[in-house]
Parts: structure tokens; C-alpha cells; sequence
């Protein structure tokens, strides 16, 4: 029985060899092989291999490398168990709370943990949780990656002692030595901590078996729980392993240290197949520094020496440039593999499957792998690629950047749908969607992106997609744990709090919650000013107003009174609307505040063993669902890791603690809801594969893209934990870090890829105006073509200079139309070319088949027609674009307003002024005290303290402003209304509210009131003045004399509206055609220019640079304009310096004859007003 090594340059031909060799060994159906795989993806691809080469496959007995270890040497045995990081962790954390001799233990480790533990004195139970996780998590690697009798001694040959060699009982010596010979810093401290866990004490027992002997008390499980080495040591006598079929394993680049030595001792009894891809074919691990042929290489036992010169790899600078920058970890991997089985290259050529297989070299994908292949750094022989140099735009392996990662989707998904629509010589398709893969390192940081540019499903080239890993840092169940745990600490329930945790489905699910009806819940708590519960001062005293339980009892109370109530809180008013009598609704609703409350006062004070299990009900009521959807399948996963870490927290109090700090129960539940991951589907199943990409995951394909290469994401940062003391000392062979494995994983990827290979990553951040960097692979790639173009004969410096250009994506949709497939992409690139050019706007004319159908609105509502005419530009883009305005969200709103907004006071203002002049909103709004019960009840007052005083200011205005309207017009002579207009016209309605209106027999003077008379002011006016006069034509009524007025506290200002009944529809007419119509090439009608109606008659607006410089700084004519921030005003506005003031004239001559009337400033009739008198 022996261990059996196969190599290959890609996972393809190891799967085909594997799979042949799996069927010679298989011939039970019912008693499969062990194959091992290093991740799931990469089984899931080796079942399709199978399926397509030999048909059906069923019962393949899977595993991992971990699990089988452990099945082995435990089995089915209840006596032995693998000791968790999590546990350990409980533990640590129980002992360094304890005291000894008075003095708490995480002190007599040292200063340097006491400095790092304690703030101000006390123990910060953050840095507690980390610090015992990180040092639980250290222990077992030491264990596992420092064994005994792994290296040999290159000057004596004797094995090298492990670390259990010297952190023994009984003999504690420095086993981490740095280069300088000295123990390395924090070993002795780190090597007491661990001595107080698994040595004995003066019981004779160690804590950790105390621990373990006060749960098997508790459970009445009598289960031994020891850390690897130990378990290997327990159980290695008698391997639990009966089956005579050899076992497998493919595609795994790396593994622990200690995982060999029980690998190997395991393959002295059973037969072991290993398929391990090699990305050259040949051996070459060698760092001796001279450079020799396979044939006469001999493996060589690694040495370790304190000689700092040997830590560098001498490698020879002829070697393959990316097997020197990217093969450290694979180096190591091979080497290991072979010293388990005394493989040597020169005599096991078989092992190496495609060595003599011919590789082709007819693109540069192909070209660059068969340079790694062959060792070499230079084109091969023969090949047409230098006619390509400097390879711009690539079709087989390329670059490219982007300005954002929606830019960059797509772009990717343009890319994806040009190859799905070509063909081959034969007309066949060149490629399906299951040839290419996308990955990503940071593929969280995409999923935004892709579902916005993927999932497009009604119109244009809708590829199926599916990302194929969980986003697990942003779980639906880690988020509400974090909203319960906040809520609790903050002893306070706020409105973010609360929506947030009432929309997020899990929670939906478990309590029932309809997602519908929360849209009614923020009505409620809107209307009713809930915001917080919160503490203040009454008679002297302090107490809790409860705004939720006060807004509970207000919906309860409308069930059986009419009438408020008298409490000791003060009266309370019953609430009701539409939405509040579905009676379920709002039992859901009072049943969560009712719950939260309770929750929120049992307070953040440490949780005895008792205790405990009323926290896990309460959590289980808002997270643990019975039967999930299929939507959300993958969060009852993540909360079942959540439990297993709940169970793990009962190791603190039979480690001696009395209670848990709550903190440490939200850190530990949390710190399990985010770090759980978990495969959520099939690859190259039901659509387009996102996958994300790690090392030991490497999936053949035929098209890669690889979004995100960017420094900051790829190929990641060096272990900087100062912990770890193995970062101080010589590494061990299989001392892999991040970056050397992620560069090993991206160089068999790319050896795994047979068509097409494309990079691509964001190079620009946009808010604050800077460069991003690709990641290095990029410029490692691009340095070694420039080095094989120069071996190749290429002396052009320029040329050389732009080896492998990026392939740049604009931020503004400037790419071909046959290159766009969505209609988000040709809606993108109609607003690009109508406001992205400095040309006028006006000349853009779409191609033909692009044009979407004219269609104008049939109703125009009044507001539409003042938005038009305060800035046409403006009221182009949101109705084109509908952005919506920069708002804020009442759900998120946490804090009551001290002040009423705008536009709250213009409502409660016009409602006021006009109950004082007898004009009512309604019959049950006749007196001030109905409005202001009505304020209070739809929210447009804040509650407390600043209401009254709100109230008053409201009410000084409208008294102000009823006074001077009545001054002008004695309500003896003149009557006084509001109605609605509704008009119509030559194919489209006019809607509107004519909120006051005050007329006599022949002259209707419509009132407007305002904090200033600016022009701004009359358009809505204006528009009901043509509206009357248009609506008594058509009616052979007289035609009224129309006056619109403008009332603010300080001036009066009046204009008369003189037009015929045709002259105001044709005005209407022209304004409707204007603002909707399609725009027709350079004699279109639509107006485009970016006017605001600020600017017009503004004298300091004399030159181009006056233009633009007033949309800068602080008030500008965009501050209420939600897409400011999407357009650069020099390139949007129409104007050009040149010829600047003659257009500018023109211009806005152009817009004072859309309405006439108003800009005859020189009639206006304007008259002061002193409030103070009235």
C-alpha cells in the first residue's frame, strides 16, 4: 500500500485520469471510494466532468480532508471528539475573568496583555472576545502545523521537535527561535496560558478536563475532547477504516502539516491516490538557484537553518517569470506530496499526465501557457502572435478597467452576450453559458451591481445568472441580531431600529409579518410622532415616556372610544385610519413593541446559567423559522450555526464563571451569524456561474472573467496578527500566506482556462477623485509579455511601453449601440448623448430603431407645469430618469424634528390662513383647534417640548397673512374659496387645487402666499389664471379678469392676467408640447436648456464663467434638484463661451415668452406690508 501521486498542467486531464482510475477500483454500487475534494465547487464540477464523459453517476462517497481525517480516527467511537477553536475560546475567556491569589489571571500573564485587555481600568469585554478567539485559534494551529519528527536537521539528520516537545508538562521550554537566535516575544506568556489550560493543576487534572467532566456530569455523555495531535495519538493504532478500495483525493494544493503526517501513516495500510495539477510539466520546486533538466532533478529533504540569506528563494532568474512571481505556495505543495512518498520526476514520468501531450500556441492565452508549461520566458517558435503586439483588446486574454463596478458588470455583460451571439466556422455557437465562469475575489462587494445589470427580465438580452456563494457578512439573520442586541444595550426602541427589524424577512417569516403592511406601520407611527422612547423632566422628576406603548394604546383605544383618555402620562387620543382596522395587523404590530419592551427591560447586566435560556426563546421568536422558503433556506443555515454557538457559551460557566456578560453573548452570537458561509447553488446551473474565487476552488472553464483584480482585493494583504508567533521565526515548508496562495490559485486557474481569460477591476474612485491600481498579477503579467516580446526580437520602445493596454470604460455610456443589449444600457446612452455632449443637446438624433414610441401623458397636473417652468432641464431629467428627491426616510428618522419643515409649514400656513378668512379644507377642519388636532395627528408637528412653540409661530404667520388679504379685500364685497380645476384640452387634461381664491362679479384674484414675491411664486398661479380663463371660454361664460397676488409677510405683489380664451390655450398648448414632446433633430420644439428660473433677469450673470459660477458653492439654483450630483453643468447647460451673451439673451427671451405675463415687472403692482401693525 503506498501513496500514489498524478500531475497535470490543468484539473481536466487529472479528472479524466482520476475518473478511469476510480471506475477500475469501483465495482459495488453500494460501496463507493472515498474522493476527496477541497472545496464543493470544485466536486459539483467533477460530478458534470463525470456525467459527460461516462454517463450517470450516483452514490460518489464525498468528503473533505478534514472530515475523513477525523472520521478515521474517531469513527464511530462516542469516547473521542475534535476540540473546537469555539469552545476553547469560552474557556479562555472563563479563565481570564478568574482570579488567583486574589489577582485575576489575565494580569499574571503579563503587562503587555494587561495594557491590551483593560481600558481604564477594566476589562473591555471586545477586546476579551477577540483576544481569546484569536489565541484559541492559535494554539490549535501551532499544534497542527509545528508536529514532531516533520523536519529533519540538514547538519546532523535527526528530526526536529515539535512544539508539544516543548510546551509539555512538567518541562515548558522556548521552542519559537528567531533569526537571532533569541525566544521570540511573547512565547512565554502565550506558553503559560497554555500550560493553564492543558496542563494539570494541583488536581491533577487539567482546566479543559475539569470543563469537559463537568458536562459529561451535566449531559451524561462521557465524551473525550483532545486537539488533533492528541486524537491521532489516541486512536492511531487502529485506523477506523475497513474498506478495501483505495481513497482519493483531487485538486488540493495545500493543507496543514500534521494533516500529512496522518495522511501518511494512513497510506502505509491503504492505497491513496493523489491528483495534484502542476502548472508546468515538469518538475520545478527547485530553489537550489541553478537551474537543471527534470531528468536530472532529485528531490532534496527541506532544511531548516537560522541563516536569514536562506529565507529568500534563489531561483534562477531564467526561470518562467510566473512560476517565479505566483509558485511559492505550489512549490511548497509539490514538495510536500513528494517527500510523503519519496517521488522523484526522474523516474516517474507516467505520473505526469500530459507531458507529452501537444499544446497549442495560436492565441496568446495559449501562447502564455505554454511558456509556463515549457519553463520558458519567450514566444514559442513558429506562431503568427507578434503580428498582435502590444495585444490591444485581446480576444483570448485581456484587461480591462472601469470607473465603477456598475461600469465594469457592464461591460462584463456586454462582453458575455457579444460571445454567447457569435459563431463559429460552422455556424455553431462559439460559446453557451455553460463554458464561462465569472469570479471575483470580493464578489460581495459586486452583488448590487450584477442583479441591477443582470436581472433584466422583460426587456433586452436577458442572460440567467446565479451567484453561487452566500454573502454571509451581510446575512439577513446577523443584521435583526445585531438591531435585537442594540436595542437592548441602548435600553431604548427607536423608529430605524424598529423598521429595519420588522422588514427584514426572517423576520417577516418567523413572526408573521406581512410585507405590506409595514408600509401601514410607518403611517401609524409617522402620523402619531412615535420616534423613541426617551427620558424628561416632569414636576422635578425624571421618567420614561414611552412613545410606543403610548402609540399602542392610542390604536387599541380607537377599537372601543371615540373619546381620549386621562393617564397618569398625560391624555391619550384614540388613532385610526384605513389601514389600523385590519384587526391582525394590529395585533401583530402592539404584539412586537409589547415584545421588545419586555426585552429591552431586563437590561445588560451579566446572564446567570438560569437566565440563559429565556434570552434563547426570546431570540428564537424573532429568528427561528420552522419551514423557510426556499429564498431563504440559506439564513436557517446561518442561524443554525448561531445555536451551535450558543451552546458552546455553557463552557464559560462550567469553566467557573457565575454569569456571561451580555456583551459577550451578542459578540459570540453575532460573530457566528457573520462568519457563516455556505454554498448556495449549482455551478453552471439555471443560468450564468458568480462564483467567488479562493485557493483549493480552481474550476476548468472555457471563458473566464475575473472582475475586481484591483490592489486593494487581490492577490490580498500579508498576516500582519502579532500574535502569531510563527511570523517572527523561519518559516516551516507549507507556511502558505494569503497572498502566495491566492497567486498560486490565480496561476492554475489560468492554466485551467482553455479559450479566453479576462481580467478586469475598478481604476478610479470616484468620490474622492483618485486612481485605484491593479492588482499585481496584472502588472506581473504585463512585465513578463514585455520581457517575451523582447526576447522575441521587439525593439520598439513604444510599443514595448503599451504592452497589454486596459481596455478603458468611459463613465458615461459612449460605447457603440451594437455593443449595448439592455434597455438600461440604451437608456444610458441616450441620457449620455441628450446631456453628456458640450454641443447643444439639441442635435442629438437616436438611430431609428432605437426611437421608443411618442407618447404624451393625458393628464398634466398643475405642479408639473411649475416644475417645467422653474427649470426645464430639471424637469426633463426626473421625468426621464426619476430620481427621487433627497428625502428622509421616515423609517430612519431617529430623532424627533425641533422644527417644522417647509413644506409642512406652507400646508399648515395655507390651512390656518385660509379657516381665518372662513375657507375651509374641509367640514371637520372648521376652527383652529381641528387643525391643530389634526397637525398633531398626521405628524406635520413635532411632539414635545417645541410644538407649541412651532404652533405659535404658524399661527402669528397666518394671522399676518389673513389680515393683510382681508385689508385689500373686505369680505362684505368679495367672496372668498378654494376649488379644484380640471380642464380640458386638446387631448390631455389639467389637474389641479386652487387652494384660496377671493373674487366679486367680474375680477377672481388668485392668492398666493409665499416667504418672498419672487417670480418663482407665480408659476403654479399662472397656470390656474389660463386654466379659468380657458375653461370660461368653453364654457360661453364672460371671461373673468384674472389677477394672481402674492402675499408674504414684508410685500404684496400683483399680476393682472389679460388673454383671450384662445390666447390661453394656446399658451397651455405650447407649454404641454414643450415639455413632453419628442425631440426631432435642430428644428425640434422640445426646450432643453438648463435655465433655472433664478438666473433670469439676474444682472450679475453677464459672461459664460458668471453662468457657471453660480451653480458653485453653497446656494446655488440646484440645491433642491435631486440629480445635481449626476451632471456636470458645463457639459449639460447648452452654453458655450463663445457668442455666450447673445445666446443667453436669446435664451431666456425664449423662456419669458413660454409665459408672457410674468415678466412684465413693470407692471406689477407692489405694496408693503407691516406685520407688526397687522
Amino acid at each position: 500500500m503506498k501513496l500514489h501521486l498524478k500531475f497535470a498542467l490543468n484539473l481536466e486531464n487529472l479528472a479524466d485520469e482520476m475518473i478511469d482510475e476510480i471506475l477500475k477500483h469501483w465495482r459495488d454500487p453500494f460501496n463507493a471510494p472515498i474522493v476527496i475534494f477541497p472545496d464543493p465547487k470544485l466536486e459539483q464540477w467533477f460530478r458534470l466532468r463525470w456525467v459527460q464523459k461516462k454517463g450517470v453517476l450516483a452514490n460518489l462517497n464525498k468528503s473533505t480532508i478534514d472530515r475523513f481525517l477525523v472520521d478515521i480516527l474517531v469513527g464511530k467511537n462516542p469516547k473521542f471528539k475534535k476540540l473546537s477553536s469555539d469552545m476553547l475560546a469560552n474557556v479562555i475567556i472563563a479563565y481570564l475573568q478568574q482570579k488567583t491569589d486574589g489577582t485575576f489571571n489575565y494580569e499574571l500573564l503579563g503587562e503587555s496583555v494587561k495594557a491590551y485587555l483593560e481600558n481604564d481600568g477594566v476589562v473591555d469585554e471586545n477586546r476579551l472576545f477577540d483576544f481569546a478567539n484569536v489565541m484559541a485559534g492559535l494554539f490549535l494551529e501551532y499544534e497542527t502545523s509545528r508536529p514532531s519528527g516533520f523536519l529533519s536537521d540538514s547538519e546532523t539528520g535527526k528530526s526536529v521537535k515539535g512544539i508539544l516537545d516543548c510546551w509539555k508538562q512538567g518541562a515548558l521550554k522556548d521552542f519559537f527561535i528567531t533569526r537571532d537566535g533569541t525566544p521570540a516575544a511573547n512565547e512565554e506568556w502565550q506558553r503559560k496560558l497554555y500550560s493553564a489550560l492543558f496542563h494539570a493543576g494541583d488536581n491533577e487534572k487539567s482546566l479543559l478536563t475539569q470543563v469537559f467532566e463537568k458536562s459529561a456530569a451535566k449531559s451524561g455523555e462521557n465524551i473525550t475532547y483532545l486537539t488533533l495531535p492528541y486524537l491521532y495519538e489516541a486512536c492511531k493504532a487502529e485506523f477506523n477504516y475497513d474498506s478495501d478500495l483505495p481513497v482519493f483525493i483531487f485538486g488540493l494544493s495545500g493543507m496543514g502539516q500534521f494533516y500529512r503526517v496522518i495522511l501518511q501513516k494512513f497510506a502505509e495500510k491503504h492505497d491513496v491516490y493523489a491528483y495534484i495539477q502542476n502548472p508546468c510539466m515538469a518538475f520545478w520546486e527547485d530553489c537550489s538557484g541553478v537551474r537543471k533538466p527534470p531528468e536530472s532533478m532529485k528531490l532534496t529533504v527541506p532544511r531548516l537553518s537560522t541563516d536569514p540569506d536562506d529565507e529568500s528563494e534563489l531561483i534562477d532568474e531564467n526561470e518562467n517569470e510566473l512560476l517565479r512571481y505566483w509558485g511559492k505556495a505550489g512549490r511548497d505543495n509539490i514538495k510536500l506530496w513528494s517527500i510523503a512518498t519519496d517521488y522523484n520526476f526522474m523516474t516517474a514520468e507516467d505520473s505526469i499526465i500530459d507531458r507529452n501531450k501537444e499544446m497549442p500556441c495560436d492565441t496568446l492565452l495559449h501562447q502564455v501557457q505554454q511558456m509556463v508549461a515549457q519553463r520558458k520566458n519567450v514566444f514559442c517558435d513558429g506562431s503568427n502572435i507578434l503580428k498582435k503586439v502590444p495585444f490591444e483588446k485581446d480576444e483570448s486574454f485581456g484587461v480591462t478597467t472601469a470607473p465603477s463596478k456598475m461600469r465594469e458588470v457592464e461591460a462584463l455583460h456586454s462582453r458575455i452576450c457579444k460571445l454567447l451571439s457569435e459563431k463559429d466556422a460552422q455556424g455553431n455557437p462559439k460559446a453557451t453559458i455553460a463554458d464561462i465562469l465569472v469570479v471575483s475575489p470580493n464578489i460581495d462587494d459586486y452583488r448590487t451591481a450584477i442583479f441591477q445589470v443582470f436581472d433584466q427580465t422583460r426587456d433586452g438580452f436577458h442572460i440567467p445568472f446565479n451567484i453561487v456563494d452566500s454573502a454571509a457578512s451581510d446575512s439577513l439573520t446577523a443584521n435583526a441580531l445585531s438591531i435585537l442586541f442594540s436595542i437592548r444595550e441602548k435600553g431604548t426602541l427607536s423608529r430605524p431600529d424598529f423598521f429595519a427589524l420588522v422588514r427584514n424577512p426572517v423576520v417577516q417569516n418567523v413572526r408573521g409579518i406581512l410585507a405590506d403592511e409595514v408600509s401601514d406601520w410607518e403611517s401609524w407611527t409617522s402620523n402619531m410622532n412615535v420616534y423613541r422612547d426617551r427620558y424628561v423632566e416632569d414636576n422635578g422628576e425624571t421618567r420614561r415616556e414611552e412613545s410606543w406603548i403610548t402609540a399602542t394604546r392610542r390604536l387599541l383605544l380607537s377599537r372601543f372610544s371615540y373619546g381620549g383618555v386621562e393617564t397618569d402620562s398625560g391624555d391619550i387620543h384614540p388613532y385610526s385610519d384605513i389601514s389600523s382596522a385590519d384587526d391582525n395587523s394590529l395585533y401583530r404590530f402592539v404584539d412586537a413593541i409589547d415584545v421588545l419592551e419586555n426585552w429591552m427591560a431586563l437590561g445588560t447586566d451579566g446572564v446567570a446559567e438560569d437566565d440563559l435560556s429565556a434570552v434563547y426563546q426570546f431570540l428564537d421568536s424573532w429568528l427561528c423559522m420552522g419551514d423557510p422558503p426556499k429564498e431563504l433556506v440559506g439564513e436557517s443555515i446561518i442561524y443554525q450555526s448561531v445555536t451551535s454557538a450558543r451552546e458552546n457559551l455553557e463552557y464559560q460557566y462550567l469553566a467557573g464563571n457565575a454569569t456571561i456578560s451580555f456583551k459577550c453573548i451578542s459578540q459570540t452570537l453575532m460573530y457566528a451569524a457573520r462568519g457563516s458561509e455556505y454554498s448556495c447553488g449549482n455551478l453552471f446551473i439555471n443560468g450564468l456561474t458568480f462564483m467567488k474565487f479562493a485557493p483549493n476552488r480552481i474550476v476548468p472553464t472555457k471563458y473566464l472573467f475575473f472582475i475586481g483584480a484591483d490592489a486593494a482585493n487581490f492577490p490580498g494583504v500579508r498576516n500582519t496578527n502579532t500574535l502569531d508567533l510563527r511570523k517572527s521565526c523561519r518559516p516551516w515548508p507549507g507556511d502558505d500566506s494569503v497572498v502566495s496562495r491566492n497567486r498560486y490559485a490565480f496561476l492554475c486557474q489560468l492554466m485551467s482556462t482553455s479559450e479566453g481569460f479576462f481580467i478586469s477591476y475598478v481604476n478610479k474612485d470616484l468620490r474622492k477623485d483618485e486612481d485605484f491600481y491593479p492588482s499585481s498579477v496584472v502588472n506581473d503579467v504585463r512585465g513578463f509579455l514585455k520581457n517575451a516580446a523582447k526576447a522575441a526580437g521587439v525593439t520598439d520602445a513604444e510599443v514595448l511601453k503599451n504592452m497589454w493596454p486596459d481596455d478603458s470604460v468611459p463613465l458615461d455610456e459612449t460605447r457603440p449601440w451594437e455593443m449595448l443589449f439592455t434597455q438600461r444600457e440604451i437608456r444610458n446612452k441616450k441620457a449620455q448623448l441628450e446631456f453628456g455632449n458640450d454641443c447643444d443637446v439639441t442635435s442629438f438624433t437616436p438611430a431609428a430603431d432605437n426611437i421608443e414610441p411618442r407618447r404624451l401623458p393625458e393628464q398634466v397636473s398643475d405642479y408639473q407645469f411649475k416644475k417645467f417652468l422653474s427649470d426645464p432641464f430639471e424637469f426633463r431629467v426626473d421625468e426621464m430618469m426619476h430620481i427621487e428627491d433627497e428625502k428622509e426616510d421616515p423609517e430612519k428618522t431617529e430623532y424627533e424634528p425641533i422644527s417644522i419643515d417647509k413644506l409642512q409649514n406652507a400646508i399648515l400656513q395655507r390651512m390656518l390662513t385660509a379657516q381665518k378668512l372662513g375657507v375651509f379644507e374641509n367640514d371637520y377642519l372648521t376652527t383652529e383647534k381641528d387643525i391643530l388636532s389634526y397637525a398633531l395627528s398626521k405628524g406635520l408637528l413635532p411632539k414635545g417640548a417645541f410644538s407649541a412653540s412651532n404652533w405659535a409661530s404658524v399661527c402669528n404667520s397666518a394671522e399676518v397673512f389673513a389680515r393683510s388679504i382681508e385689508k385689500f379685500y373686505d369680505k362684505k364685497k368679495f367672496q372668498y374659496g378654494r376649488r379644484a380645476v380640471e380642464l380640458q384640452m386638446n387631448g390631455w387634461i389639467l389637474m389641479g387645487q386652487i387652494p384660496l381664491f377671493v373674487r366679486d362679479e367680474h375680477t377672481v384674484h388668485l392668492i398666493s402666499m409665499a416667504s418672498s414675491t419672487h417670480q418663482r411664486h407665480f408659476l403654479k398661479p399662472y397656470i390656474h389664471a389660463l386654466a379659468l380663463i380657458c375653461e370660461a371660454g368653453q364654457k360661453n361664460e364672460p371671461i373673468p379678469d384674472v389677477t394672481i397676488e402674492c402675499f408674504s409677510l414684508t410685500e404684496w405683489r400683483a399680476k393682472r392676467i389679460l388673454k383671450t380664451p384662445e390666447q390661453a390655450a394656446e399658451l397651455l398648448d405650447n407649454l404641454y408640447q414643450k415639455m413632453f414632446a419628442a425631440q426631432e433633430g435642430e428644428n425640434g420644439n422640445r426646450y432643453s436648456k438648463v435655465i433655472p428660473i433664478d438666473l433670469i433677469d439676474n444682472e450679475k450673470i453677464l459672461t459664460y464663467d458668471d453662468y457657471i459660477n453660480a451653480f458653485e458653492g453653497k446656494r446655488t439654483p440646484w440645491d433642491l434638484f435631486a440629480g445635481r450630483k449626476l451632471f456636470d453643468i458645463e457639459k449639460v447647460c447648452g452654453f458655450t463661451e463663445e457668442n455666450f451673451e447673445t445666446l443667453w439673451f436669446e435664451e431666456v427671451t425664449a423662456i419669458k415668452n413660454m409665459a408672457p405675463d410674468l415678466w412684465k415687472i413693470e407692471e406689477d403692482m407692489v405694496e408693503g406690508i407691516n406685520a407688526e401693525e397687522l
